[in-house]
Formats: structure tokens, C-alpha cells, sequence
């Protein structure tokens, strides 16, 4: 169904491209979830045919396709999600700053580089409280894993705990990344069980906006 629709996409009026172009972005995060390399293609090459080279689109046509390089990153695909950030930034395009943030932040914990990785992963938070957004997993388990990888296990704590509820409100499986279980263990083990069970009660409601130090909150606000 997705590629019969990227077929008579491809047929859309000028007008509805720059609307349909940003969609077809959204979409790009469920479908690489779903790790399907040539569905994800396919919305790469639609999304470049349709943007050509309009320089209003460059950022989404760049979001796509570094979404797809995700699936088997490659050299420089940190340089390219820092410059994809940087651009969204200036043209107000939250939702590609978000994901440039957070896919960067997951890149540094590969490169296992947590304190940077720490950095990323604040900025896709704040750009999805700038969003409006209340929950949103990703985000929140890959701050888990940067603040276990930098000692700060009580914070880790705190944001797996969010992002495991949030997981469970919308019926989904948990932990999300690869490298979670281990690092929520070994979180669970630096804190002790009953200190463990304490920060995991507190969080509870806790939105995005409660993770966000209050740095990045006030200039979101400027």
C-alpha cells in the first residue's frame, strides 16, 4: 500500500508538494522502526523527485535521506546530521531538528562518545517540547543511555522510567534500541534496588519538558 501511494504521489499538484514532502518525512521515522530498507528507499527517491532542486525543500530532501543512511551509517553521516540540525534550526523545522538530534545521539553512543551523546539527546528533547509534545520515547531512552554511560544513574533512571510508560501507553515493546537493557541493568545495579524503585516512583507523569535542563527550556523560550 505505501509504495502504491508513493507511485501516485509522485503525480501531486505543485502546490501540495512542500505539505506533502514534510510528510512523507514523519513517515520516515515509523518506517525505519520497522527496519524495512526498501520501503524507506522508496520514500527517499519520492521525496527527492518531487523536491528536486527547490532549495525551500533541501532540508526535508536531506532529512530523508539521512534517515535512510541510518540503516547502515557510514563515514560522515555525523557531519551530515550536525549541518541537517543546524539548517532545520534556521528554517524553524523542528521535526527535522529532533530527529538530526537524536539519530546523532545514537550515532555518538555507537562511537561511544557519551558526553556528547548527552548533548544531542537534550537538544531532540527540547526541540520536541518546543514541538508541543508531551511523550516521546526515542528520545527519552537515548538520554537514558547517555546519562548511565556518564555516571548520572539517577537520571537514567528517571528516563527509562518515562520512556518504558510511555512505551506501555501506546502498546509498545520495550526497551526500543539494542543497547537499553543492559545499560537500564546497569543502572539498576549502580542505584540499588530500593533507591532504584524510588526515582522510578517519583517520574511517574513526568513529561519531556520535566527532562529538559532549564538551560535549553530558557532559550527555547528566547
Amino acid at each position: 500500500m505505501l509504495h502504491t501511494g508513493l507511485e501516485i504521489a509522485r503525480g501531486v499538484d505543485p502546490a501540495d508538494v512542500p505539505r506533502l514532502c514534510s510528510d512523507l518525512a514523519v513517515v520516515t521515522g515509523a518506517v525505519f522502526r520497522s527496519r524495512d530498507a526498501r520501503s524507506l528507499t522508496a520514500v527517499t527517491d519520492t521525496v527527492a523527485a518531487l523536491a528536486g532542486d527547490d532549495p525551500a525543500l533541501d532540508v526535508v530532501r536531506r532529512h530523508t535521506g539521512v534517515v535512510a543512511d541510518l540503516l547502515a551509517p557510514g563515514p560522515g553521516l555525523l557531519d551530515r546530521l550536525t549541518a541537517l540540525h543546524t539548517d532545520a534550526r534556521a528554517d524553524d523545522n523542528l521535526h527535522t531538528a529532533f530527529v538530526a538530534a537524536v539519530a546523532a545521539a545514537q550515532v555518538l553512543l555507537v562511537m561511544r562518545r557519551p558526553a556528547e551523546a548527552l548533548t544531542w539527546a537534550h537538544a531532540s528533547i527540547s526541540a520536541c517540547v518546543e514541538l508541543g509534545l508531551g511523550q516521546s520515547t526515542v528520545p527519552v531512552e537515548v538520554l537514558g543511555c547517555a546519562l548511565t554511560l556518564t555516571g548520572d544513574h539517577a537520571g537514567a533512571a528517571r528516563a527509562f522510567a518515562v520512556a518504558e510508560a510511555d512505551n506501555a501507553r501506546g502498546g509498545m515493546p520495550w526497551p526500543t534500541t539494542d543497547i537499553t537493557a543492559g545499560l537500564a541493568d546497569a543502572t539498576a545495579a549502580a542505584l540499588g534496588p530500593a533507591r532504584f524503585r524510588q526515582v522510578r516512583a517519583a517520574a511517574a507523569g513526568a513529561t519531556l519538558a520535566d527532562l529538559t535542563p532549564p538551560s535549553l527550556t530558557a532559550a527555547a523560550g528566547t
